[in-house]
């Protein structure tokens, strides 16, 4: 009897255990999966190989890569499969030999519970080439030079730098080869770049490439395709999908001199003590020293000075006089020397007191409100040819002093030289006129003299315009979530006339504290951020753009059409 009892007891626990095990299966969500392949877009044929990363972008902030999921390879087919996967939306990653990375961050793919997602196409760019030969100016070949394919990068205000997309050195023969490129236009350039960045291993401490032998008695100078010193004077390239492009240069290896003379404008002489500085342009994107590695030589004699070993290139010279000389703190303006062919001789740097510059900004028919002012910044940049020195070392000037209650404000320790003025602003107003003693220099350069300071003077109006439209495909229907970019008809140089918005689920947008004038409207389908601040990438969607004139105190009403990729 008791065995019976017992085994009854054991029955009816083993199914108690059965049907808990038997509800918690039924309570577990199923895993659900995703299935694809990967192919080439031209072709359509599969890329095997090919390395995939699964991840959730939920709860990761913009602009920050989500951590990976699952990481999985194509087989021979082309195919891949992510099995065992909770409920959500999740982004892919690939990356190929031969092909351009890829993240299909605009193709979210959400799963429900127990679901299959099958017959995910996930296509791949092939990538380009460029490849040849680099010789010295004496048709030699031109062995361990150091070549770049550099795309331009802008920021908010038009600053530019170029970001490498691509690095290679030549070998003995003088050839390179630059592979697996994204396609794409980019400018070339070449030499010996360790001469103006950090980013390279300098020359003399040898073992520059396979061999420790390796060795250059003269360093190259850094040449731009096709064939220029200056990088607003090079000549984009084109990378294509698939194609090796043939590109042959030539570079200089000869180091030459810059020679001349430093004068105190204050006395006609030459000081007693003066540091002369050399720089060149800032080439590469985050690049923080763009001083040469050569020493000028100053003689205090004569006032002459000497910079030597100095490739081709496009630099500054400028000068200053330390505190502790008798006649007190001076400066030149940065003297624009290019170097190509030959030594440069009588290069004459006038050094003059810093100067203080008095300002005062006034509101058009307000009188002076404390909080309109409050956020208002002065600052200089200096120039050259109307040019902003963004290239360079160089920066703002006179600091970024805040106008006083009643808008007056002062920079101080100002060189004498030429300058473009920036202005950050308090919104619902814009820069009416700028003058400095009594020349316009809102629409042109700023000239300081030490001998004749002037007063600047600022009129700001809260008459600003308004812009609103739509945006609209190629068959006249709303585009949702594209940048509208407002770019002034003339006066590309002022940044503070640009103005952007996005457009809302319905494609209207609206652009507001627009300055008075005529303007075109462009909205891209695909541009890198703030490439429209480039001439060049400009100028082919000119006739693209929607011409809009904007009075003061009102609102245009425009439809836009977007250019496609």
């Amino acid at each position: 009897m008791e065995v019976q009892q017992m085994r009854r007891k054991i029955s009816g626990t083993c199914i108690l255990i059965m049907l808990m095990i038997s509800s918690a299966t039924s309570q577990q969500p199923a895993n659900a999966s995703i299935e694809g392949t990967v192919v080439d877009i031209e072709t359509g044929q599969p890329i095997p190989g090919a390395r995939l990363v699964l991840t959730r972008p939920a709860g990761v902030p913009a602009g920050l890569m989500p951590p990976p999921i699952l990481v999985t390879i194509t087989n021979r087919e082309g195919r891949f499969e992510f099995a065992a996967l909770d409920a959500g939306s999740y982004r892919i990653a690939v990356a190929a030999e031969g092909y351009v990375r890829q993240e299909f961050s605009q193709m979210p793919l959400n799963l429900s519970a127990g679901q299959t997602l099958k017959d995910v196409l996930l296509r791949l760019t092939s990538t380009g080439t460029v490849a040849g030969v680099i010789r010295t100016n004496s048709g030699k070949p031109a062995a361990g030079v150091q070549i770049q394919l550099v795309s331009p990068r802008y920021g908010p205000r038009g600053e530019r730098r170029l970001a490498a997309a691509g690095a290679a050195k030549t070998n003995d023969r003088g050839e390179y080869r630059l592979y697996w490129i994204t396609p794409g236009r980019y400018y070339v350039v070449a030499g010996s770049l360790d001469a103006l960045e950090s980013s390279f291993q300098s020359v003399e401490s040898g073992g520059l490439g396979g061999s420790p032998n390796e060795y250059q008695s003269t360093g190259y100078g850094v040449t731009f395709y096709p064939g220029v010193s200056d990088p607003f004077d090079a000549v984009f390239v084109t990378v294509r999908s698939g194609v090796e492009l043939k590109l042959d240069l030539v570079v200089a290896r000869q180091q030459y001199r810059v020679r001349g003379r430093v004068v105190d404008a204050r006395t006609g002489q030459w000081p007693a003590g003066a540091q002369v500085t050399i720089q060149g342009r800032r080439l590469l994107e985050g690049a923080a020293g763009s001083v040469l590695r050569t020493r000028p030589i100053y003689n205090a004699t004569d006032g002459t000075f000497e910079v030597r070993d100095v490739p081709s290139g496009l630099y500054y010279l400028s000068a200053t006089l330390p505190r502790a000389n008798a006649t007190g703190a001076a400066g030149s303006g940065p003297v624009r020397v290019a170097v190509s062919a030959s030594d440069v001789n009588g290069v004459l740097m006038t050094v003059a007191p810093y100067v203080s510059i008095p300002g005062r900004i006034t509101i058009e028919g307000q009188g002076f409100p404390a909080a309109a002012l409050n956020r208002s910044r002065v600052s200089l940049n200096l120039s050259a040819g109307g040019r902003r020195l963004t290239e360079t070392s160089y920066g703002a000037i006179g600091g970024l002093p805040t106008p006083s209650p009643d808008g007056t404000f002062t920079l101080n320790n100002v060189m004498a030289g030429e300058y473009r003025l920036s202005l950050l602003l308090q919104p619902g107003y814009y820069i009416k006129e700028a003058r400095y003693n009594g020349s316009d220099v809102l629409n042109g350069p700023l000239l300081v003299s030490s001998s004749i300071p002037g007063t600047l003077d600022i009129v700001l109006s809260p008459k600003v315009g308004r812009i609103s439209g739509v945006l609209v495909d190629a068959k006249q229907k709303p585009d949702r979530s594209v940048q509208i970019v407002l770019i002034p008809a003339e006066q590309r140089d002022r940044s503070d006339l640009y103005r952007t918005a996005s457009t809302d689920d319905s494609g209207r947008f609206a652009l507001t504290d627009v300055a008075p004038g005529d303007y075109k409207l462009f909205a891209w389908e695909a541009l890198d951020p703030y490439a429209y601040f480039d001439p060049k990438i400009l100028e082919p969607f000119e006739q693209q753009g929607k011409p809009v004139h904007v009075a003061e105190s009102t609102t245009a009403n425009v439809e836009v059409e977007i250019i496609p990729k």
